[in-house]
């Protein structure tokens, strides 16, 4: 194990130069990659007809064979840009063995060369393989993928309940991770033998054969030594950051420095990990390949049809260090310098306000959800609003229930449409919850409105299953009956109901709920306000829903890290099962926590994770 991390070290030393090529290859990604890819998304769901993506319009674009197209053009465009930076990484490494190098410019040309076969027909497999597979060969990688992909709440909650499905799932990510580790060498295959893709993943299972467990265990050891040696570095400076500005600087300037250099130091931070990751995990199969190569008794070939004499080399020595500085200029000015310079002090203003907070479905995390005792709760959370979802029995009764099918909360396997209030009365939808709540009954909307009068704003979501008989009249004239008109809003996940709610009551506000949102969807007339998916919710989307006068809430938001952001985008409401948690965050703010706010917005977009400023907030405090 020594002479694996001594040769993994000896190589990573001679790719010191690639290190230049991976901070250029990383800024052209960002300045010009990212949005090329962001333009060809855009052009596919124009190619559908469409302007935005929904809810209501998704299978549409996803049906749209010129769209798929397109989609798939952006896809194989990603994994393009993958290829080249693998393919670069094994020329390099491989010619740096035979004492040989090539300039930059000729070691992207070649890179660039090798990942144009890709559009092959035999190799076009090879681009879920680098957009699926790859990942799994790092653990920086993984996490990144697990901490920033939400699965939607409704997906998680099936596959949770139906035992088959979720093994079925453990199986299929435990089979993609198994041949991510058995086809780990086709890229080198791939580029420096100009194996077809297939017999590239043919020739590394049979390197790897018998020797799966001893390559995945060197390969995550090394992982960890090298990540974890960077993340010392990292708090070694962020430690003499905090001291130097604890106890030099004076007054609250020192919280101000610090927090400067934090971010800045994150930023940079964030650049040298995108950097180094792919860099670190392709050293060591690297390493892994030539030792299982030379103990086979094979010695890889130097790549055929490459130009090793020397060339004209316009990006070396102090042109490339200056061309990369002025990357780095261009790519924080254009991303992180002129956005704020264009917000001005609007940002500043938006500092000092703070989201309403919604019980999703009552206080939820304490109640049987959309009970009567779940509004109590609510009440007691000091929630400003309640969601509720409301849906039609077979007489025609709205009552409130989420699932089409009363079985999760009351144990009686029957659809909404088929039973009526008679029927449901006698159902227990407390004892699911909790037998402190045996017996609760599911309220009518009527029952609810009244317990709610006075005492609550309510967001109605009405649940439209296509079974119903003049489902939104129903509702509207309850809510006309019990004077309820300006104390609820009205949402759905169909658009086509909310048209119906302004066609019979213009003067009700509404919502479209949205669990899929890409596009300029925001000029929706008969849309007041739109409900999102947190996962979806961005600065941009936040401002051009303000600049129109109509309200953004997001959904639903439960852990710290995830309110804190909300908090600090500055929706207008955050829906969550813990209304407790989310008072907590968004009423924490003091006269320093408004100081951070203010200068956040002045001088980052990023992000600080809560823990991490309650940390440093005491840590000046104290």
């Amino acid at each position: 194990m020594r002479r694996f991390f001594r040769e993994n070290w000896k190589l990573l030393r001679r790719g010191r130069g690639f290190l230049q090529f991976e901070l250029l290859y990383k800024l052209i990604g960002i300045a010009v990659v990212t949005p090329g890819l962001l333009a060809l998304f855009r052009l596919s769901i124009r190619a559908a007809g469409l302007s935005y993506i929904t809810n209501d319009n998704v299978f549409r674009y996803l049906s749209n064979p010129l769209a798929l197209l397109v989609l798939l053009l952006t896809l194989i465009a990603l994994a393009c840009y993958v290829l080249t930076e693998m393919a670069a990484m094994a020329f390099y490494f491989h010619l740096k063995r035979y004492g040989k190098s090539l300039g930059l410019t000729r070691l992207l040309g070649e890179a660039l060369r090798c990942a144009g076969r890709v559009f092959r027909p035999r190799n076009l497999l090879m681009v879920p393989f680098l957009i699926l597979m790859i990942p799994f060969t790092s653990v920086a990688l993984v996490s990144g993928y697990l901490t920033t992909i939400r699965v939607p709440e409704f997906i998680v909650r099936f596959i949770i309940l139906h035992r088959y499905v979720l093994l079925g799932s453990i199986g299929v990510l435990a089979y993609i991770f198994f041949l991510s580790i058995r086809w780990i060498f086709s890229i080198h295959y791939f580029a420096l033998e100009q194996k077809p893709f297939l017999s590239a993943c043919h020739a590394s299972a049979k390197l790897v054969r018998k020797r799966y467990f001893g390559v995945l265990g060197r390969l995550l050891l090394w992982e960890g030594a090298a990540h974890g040696l960077l993340l010392l570095l990292y708090l070694l400076f962020l430690g003499g950051a905090f001291l130097i500005s604890r106890f030099f600087v004076p007054g609250t300037m020192g919280m101000t420095v610090f927090l400067e250099t934090f971010h800045w130091l994150n930023l940079v931070l964030l650049m040298i990990g995108s950097c180094m990751t792919i860099p670190i995990v392709f050293t060591a199969v690297s390493s892994e390949f030539y030792r299982l190569k030379y103990q086979k008794g094979e010695k890889p070939p130097l790549p055929r049809n490459m130009d090793l004499s020397a060339g004209r080399k316009w990006v070396g020595g102090k042109w490339s260090v200056g061309i990369t500085l002025l990357l780095i200029v261009s790519v924080l000015s254009a991303g992180y310098i002129l956005p704020e310079m264009r917000n001005g002090s609007f940002g500043l203003l938006e500092a000092f306000q703070q989201p309403h907070i919604t019980a999703h479905r009552g206080s939820s995390s304490r109640a049987p959800e959309n009970t009567l005792a779940a509004l109590e709760a609510a009440v007691e959370d000091e929630a400003d609003c309640v969601e509720l979802d409301v849906q039609q029995l077979a007489d025609g009764t709205i009552i409130l229930m989420h699932d089409s099918n009363f079985r999760r909360t009351t144990g009686v396997s029957r659809n909404v449409w088929e039973v009526g209030w008679e029927e449901v009365q006698t159902y227990d939808a407390g004892s699911w919850f909790s037998p402190e709540f045996e017996g609760e009954r599911i309220p009518t909307l009527e029952e609810f409105l009244q317990a709610a009068d006075g005492r609550m704003f309510l967001n109605i979501e009405i649940k439209a299953t296509g079974r119903e008989q003049n489902l939104e009249e129903e509702v509207i004239r309850i809510i006309r009956e019990q004077n309820f008109e300006d104390q609820c809003v009205i949402t759905s996940l169909q658009y086509s109901v909310l048209q119906n709610v302004k066609a019979i009551a213009p003067e009700l506000q509404t919502g479209y709920i949205l669990s899929v949102a890409y596009g300029r969807f925001y000029d929706l007339e008969d849309a007041d306000l739109f409900s999102v998916r947190a996962d979806f919710v961005t600065e941009t989307m936040v401002r051009a829903l303000h600049d129109r006068g109509k309200l953004i809430y997001v959904w639903t938001v439960n852990d710290t890290d995830m309110i804190e952001k909300m908090n600090e985008l500055r929706v207008d409401d955050i829906i969550t099962d813990e209304p407790r948690t989310v008072r907590a965050v968004v009423s924490a703010e003091n006269t320093n926590e408004t100081f951070l706010e203010v200068f956040k917005k002045l001088f980052t977009q990023s992000s600080f994770s809560v823990t991490a400023r309650k940390f440093w907030k005491a840590a000046f405090e104290n």
